[in-house]
């Protein structure tokens, strides 16, 4: 009962102090000083996620510790005495504000991405005890005060990029717990550590350039063995030597040549022993032989694993078919007959033809090891090696992973003993520094255009490797050396033996040293040693003036003027009075002098000394797109403007009773033109042809261009014309023929009034609205009309104008199967005779002694000793020889890794080799492929990864039903083109292949994780109240497509159509950015062919194409068909399959949505989970663009390019 009441009274006296201490911190308020530390503190940390900071009192904030101190005034206040943001996604920066919290006693930022360095008012707080800023990215030097803080137990600035010396470890004397891992630290090891006597865990490892080593007697005795090690983890355990065995025999003796005479004896006897060794010798080479044969065949096989193990890695399956195709690199003297054409700091460059390819040319850059150990060679050698080793797996890494056009793809790489080789495709022209040298010297022109051609081409590749490409990839070495031409002068960006992968969340990276070539290298990089993909855009700009001016940064030139540097003297050129003068002489009067200074300022804007104001690649690609508009073979340079092509005059007589020239015809058709048709037009009063098709002019038609009276031809078909047709265009009663089709002109159609002469008119494929109006039926030399592809237009052509021949279009339905069946394996048998069974009767001889049988015996011994010897070679020769076998085989198989910067070595995917691979792992999907398996992926700081299992059956294909083998090679070509097609492309908006894992009994696809699911699910699960995707995600999510469809149809080479584009297969990362995924029925499509042909129909019924389930041919605009689809599901809130298009009358999504937009309601196409939130017309407008992508004539679609622009341009 006393217990009791004792307890009672601790737990009364408990809670009484709780409630006082609660009231106390009620009551007392945060010391000015830290109140204000805190408030800056948050600000520049950027805190967001889980921090809640619109609590009562600051100390009650997740993370903030207070503690009671007296003040100055004799009365309590609250300070700060623990700061714990752990894991807090922080990105800001860390204030000098920090000094203020003078009684901090904690402060744990780790796991975050704070940025910049540390400030060095941290020195003044005093009482701190623990700094924990591990794996974030601080960077610059410690501070060295950092030692006058005597309390400090744990100091952890781990998985940073912190540089300098270590002169902050002078007096640590309560140091418990010292780890700088993983930093850029430089300079020796200082010796003063000996003077932390209580250090008891400490990790230097990971900082490259610090040299010295531990003093031993400061080192804890269970750390001695790492130390030793050098901090390398070597977990190869040696494994049971082989026990020797050996046989030692007595000699036999040498044979008598003398005759031996015994009494009574016989050649019985002599018979006897001959017989019984030819027994044993019998046996003995009846073994002998088997192990030789067999021994042969296992070193055979073990050389074959052992080569396929080796053998080339392939990047490019679409170039090079298979490995065989590149044995020739596995011989000696593999480049001896080829022709040297190139020799550089990392090795020689060989022309070749790739075997049995039709005469494709390939380049083989060949990097020879020196054959020296590295303990052999001198210091500056072995840096050397060091460093070409690191070029090649940066190239590997990085080149051969991704695709672009603009970019010089890594064919394949073969490793020998002696050296390496790198494939790639040969570029016909060479370098643009080869060309400009040619240029210099006469022996070769560049004009204007072709320059503005490469210089758009490489400002494309570098988008996509800076914005497109995940993660960011940063050349490092752009020069004219590292730009070449293919046949068409099309530039490709190469030599990634420098380029750095950096991930979003980084701002920039630090290096230990500069890398590039002078000149080129942007001036923070070699300042600081900080580089970003502005170091890039600075040497872009250099490049540009190079193009521009015809001389290279190294250009004696520069040497001789005021400014010692190309960079600055162009912008004391182009800030003079005579701007025209940095212009290369050879461009001079062409006429573009106007367009090449508008060059040159982009290259100003391009190389300013601070890196914010320089503008993103992708600002620079649009300028050097759209401003210019030089595009095309245009030549304005002529003595006589009638001799410009496409300008056609002729003699009209003037008022002054003289002749003269007057322009009757501009054809500039196909000429790549992207700029506006000026009003000026209508100053050619004696034009009879305007004809600008097939270009990409923007803006409206200019109404000037009635005054045109005489016109007979307007052609402004497939451009980009927007706006009202100029309602007088009927006064040009002359016009024969009218074609402004495939453009973007609105409104209605009064414009056709009267036009008595006209023969062919077209409007198709435009957004034209109204009602078709009856005035046609006077046009009677009408011959040729089209107003399809409009879908806003009312009403319909009378029938009495239209041409019987047109008729027979309505109705095309043809269906194209070419199955041939291919032939069928033949099934080989072997079959061997059954050895005869030993005989085991007993001969009985007369007249047998014990002599006559000990002679036989002996003889037979000796035989079958010679057998018996003999086996057992052969049994420990054949176990090692299979031994070798095995380990071949184990060597080659293994998985195959494609995204090297996710898992770093084949032993990450160890446990996919296991019978239980996944079976510990969450099934998170089940599909007609396989299942999929979520899991973290093992020493990756917990980065999630996703894995498909496609299972083999297990029986043979022989004994497989029809269907069931139908279907297994189904799933085997799906893997296949899943492998060969997402395996080697890189882009922000597609899925990754990750890794490869083969196994006898099911494939393994590894992908990236993505946390928020499918479209499909997060669709679904609005549908059922369970979640909410707001319009601005949506729209997002559609930008994020198309983006990814423009990549695969315009960037990649060859295009690439996925055939099965729907919701289910467009997945959502964390930030709700869309991937496209599933390439198992994708199709690489030449760029000479203009469609493919299937022998059936493959992907989703209500995305599919018309035109591909008619005829079964497909192209790149089944997929602009089924994005769609998409685009409609994402505004209505219904997929194609939803019962609710089972009940209307069209019984389609596409026409369903078609009716409803050309209604006079359209807004009930809309999801009504959406109304009303102000963004109703920019609904509208994409389910317009999805009407565009849906038209029933693919010809009349958008091209992904134009999808992706059209998105984008609608604002919010």
């Amino acid at each position: 009962m006393a217990s009791k009441s004792h307890h009672l009274f601790l737990f009364t006296l408990f809670s009484l102090f709780s409630l006082f201490s609660l009231t106390t911190y009620a009551k007392l308020n945060l010391h000015p000083l830290d109140q204000n530390a805190l408030t800056i503190l948050y600000k520049n940390l950027r805190v967001k996620g889980q921090l809640q900071t619109h609590t009562t009192h600051p100390c009650n904030i997740e993370g903030v510790f207070c503690e009671r101190r007296l003040s100055n005034k004799e009365s309590y206040v609250l300070r700060i005495t623990r700061l714990v943001f752990k894991s807090k996604k922080l990105n800001g920066v860390l204030s000098s504000a920090i000094g203020n919290l003078t009684e901090l006693k904690e402060l744990s930022l780790s796991n975050n991405q704070i940025i910049d360095f540390i400030p060095p008012q941290i020195v003044n707080c005093r009482k701190l005890e623990i700094i924990d800023l591990r794996n974030n990215h601080f960077s610059g030097e410690v501070p060295s005060e950092l030692s006058s803080l005597v309390r400090l137990r744990i100091l952890d600035v781990s998985s940073n990029s912190l540089s300098g010396n270590l002169n902050f470890l002078k007096f640590f004397p309560n140091l418990e717990t010292l780890n700088i891992a993983d930093n850029l630290f430089t300079g020796r090891v200082p010796p003063s550590i000996r003077s932390f006597r209580n250090l008891r865990h400490f990790n230097f490892s990971g900082n490259l350039f610090l040299e010295g080593s531990v003093p031993s007697d400061t080192v804890p005795k269970r750390y001695k063995f790492a130390e030793r090690s050098n901090g390398r983890i070597n977990s190869s355990a040696p494994g049971p030597k082989p026990s020797k065995r050996s046989f030692n025999t007595a000699p036999s003796p040498a044979p008598s040549g003398a005759k031996t005479h015994h009494h009574k004896s016989t050649k019985k006897k002599v018979a006897a022993c001959i017989l019984g060794f030819l027994g044993g010798a019998f046996a003995g080479t009846l073994l002998g032989l088997i192990f030789s044969l067999m021994f042969k065949v296992t070193i055979a096989l073990a050389k074959r694993g052992g080569k396929s193990s080796v053998g080339p890695s392939i990047y490019s399956p679409l170039i090079i078919k298979k490995k065989e195709d590149l044995a020739f690199l596995e011989k000696e003297d593999g480049l001896a007959s080829f022709e040297l054409i190139g020799r550089g700091g990392c090795g020689e460059v060989y022309k070749a033809e790739l075997p049995g390819s039709d005469g494709k040319i390939i380049a083989i850059k060949k990097i020879v090891q020196p054959s020296k150990e590295a303990a052999e060679l001198a210091e500056e050698d072995s840096k050397l090696l060091h460093k070409k080793m690191r070029q090649i797996r940066s190239e590997i890494n990085t080149v051969g992973q991704i695709r672009h056009r603009n970019l010089l793809p890594l064919v394949a790489h073969v490793s020998r003993p002696d050296c390496h080789y790198l494939v790639y495709e040969y570029m016909k022209n060479g370098s643009l520094q080869d060309i400009l040298n040619k240029v210099e010297a006469g022996e070769r022109e560049l004009d204007w255009l072709t320059r503005h051609k490469i210089s758009v081409g490489i400002a494309s590749g570098l988008e996509y490797l800076h914005q497109n490409h995940s993660p960011r990839i940063i050349h490092r070495d752009l020069k004219p050396a590292n730009v070449l031409l293919d046949d068409d002068m099309e530039a490709r960006i190469a030599d990634f033996g420098l380029a750095k992968a950096m991930p979003d969340a980084q701002t920039h990276i630090t290096a230990s040293n500069v890398a590039g070539t002078i000149g080129y290298i942007a001036p923070e990089y070699y300042q600081i040693l900080k580089f970003t993909d502005k170091c890039d855009v600075y040497s872009f700009g250099v490049l540009l003036g190079v193009l521009v001016m015809g001389k290279l940064p190294s250009d004696e030139y520069f040497q001789h003027t005021d400014e010692m540097s190309l960079v600055k003297w162009m912008r004391n050129v182009m800030t003079s009075e005579n701007p025209k003068e940095a212009i290369d002489a050879k461009l001079m009067g062409n006429g573009y002098e106007e367009q090449m200074l508008l060059v040159l300022k982009i290259a100003c804007f391009c190389t300013l000394d601070d890196p914010k104001q320089r503008p993103n690649n992708l600002n620079a690609f649009t300028t050097l797109h759209k401003d210019l508009r030089v595009n095309g073979e245009l030549q304005t340079h002529t003595s006589h403007p009638c001799n410009i092509e496409g300008v056609f005059c002729e003699r009209r007589l003037s008022n002054k009773e003289s002749n003269v020239l007057r322009i009757t015809r501009v054809v500039l058709t196909s000429k790549e033109l992207n700029g506006v048709l000026s009003s000026a037009i209508g100053n050619l009063t004696e034009l009879k042809e305007l004809s600008l098709s097939n270009n990409q002019m923007i803006d409206f038609i200019p109404p000037q261009i009635v005054n045109c009276r005489k016109l007979e031809i307007i052609d402004l078909r497939n451009n980009h014309f927007s706006g009202e047709v100029p309602s007088e265009l009927s006064s040009l009663v002359r016009l024969r023929v009218l074609d402004v089709s495939s453009n973007s002109l609105s409104g209605n159609l009064n414009f056709l009034k009267f036009f008595p002469n006209l023969e062919t008119l077209n409007i198709a494929d435009n957004l034209f609205t109204g009602r078709v109006p009856p005035c046609i039926r006077s046009f009677r030399n009408l011959r040729h009309f089209n107003f399809s592809g409009n879908l806003f237009l009312e009403g319909s052509v009378p029938s009495d104008t239209v041409p019987k021949r047109y008729k027979f279009a309505e109705s095309s339905n043809v269906r194209l199967n070419r199955s041939a069946p291919g032939p069928k394996p033949r099934k080989i048998s072997f079959n061997s005779a059954p050895s005869p069974a030993p005989s085991g009767a007993k001969t009985h001889h007369h007249k047998s002694t014990k002599k006559k049988l000990a002679e036989c015996i002996v003889g037979f011994l000796a035989g079958a000793f010679t057998g018996t010897l003999s086996g057992l070679i052969f049994y420990l020769m054949f176990k090692v020889a299979l031994a070798l076998v095995k380990r071949g085989r184990k060597s080659s198989g293994g998985p195959s890794i494609y995204s090297p910067l996710i898992i770093k070595k084949k032993e990450d995917l160890a446990f996919l080799q296991k019978e239980d691979g996944v079976a510990s792992f969450e099934l998170i999907g089940r599909g007609g492929c396989g299942e999929v398996y979520k899991a973290e992926l093992p020493g990756s700081n917990g980065k999630i990864i996703a894995i498909k299992k496609i299972v083999q059956p297990s029986k043979e294909a022989a004994e497989l039903a029809e269907e069931d083998s139908r279907h297994l090679q189904k799933k085997m070509r799906q893997i296949r083109s899943e492998i060969n097609t997402v395996g080697q492309i890189r882009h922000r908006n597609l899925l990754p292949l990750v890794a490869h894992v083969s196994r006898p009994d099911c494939h393994y696809l590894v992908y990236e994780y993505m946390k928020n699911g499918s479209l499909q699910d997060v669709l679904n699960r609005v549908k059922a109240g369970k979640g909410e995707l707001n319009w601005l995600t949506r729209h997002k999510i559609a930008v994020g497509i198309a983006a990814g469809l423009e990549y695969l149809h315009l960037s990649h080479s060859p295009c690439i159509i996925h055939r099965d584009l729907k919701p289910a297969n467009v997945l959502l990362d964390d930030g709700m950015e869309a991937r496209i995924a599933d390439f198992g029925l994708v199709k690489a499509m030449p760029d000479a062919q203009t469609h493919i042909t299937a022998s059936n129909v493959a992907g989703t019924v209500g995305y599919i194409a018309p035109e591909y389930h008619q005829m079964l041919k497909f192209t790149d605009k089944c997929d602009i068909y089924s994005f769609g689809v998409l685009l409609g599901v994402l505004v209505i809130g219904k997929l194609p399959s939803d019962a609710f298009f089972q009940h209307t009358d069209e019984m389609s999504l596409v026409h369903w949505m078609r009716n409803v937009m050309s209604s006079e309601n359209p807004k009930e196409a809309i999801d009504p989970k959406l109304l009303g939130n102000g963004y109703e017309e920019q609904m509208l407008l994409v389910l317009k663009i999805a009407c565009f992508c849906t038209f029933d004539n693919p010809k009349q679609r958008p091209n992904s390019k134009d999808v992706r622009c059209m998105l984008s341009q609608i604002k919010h």
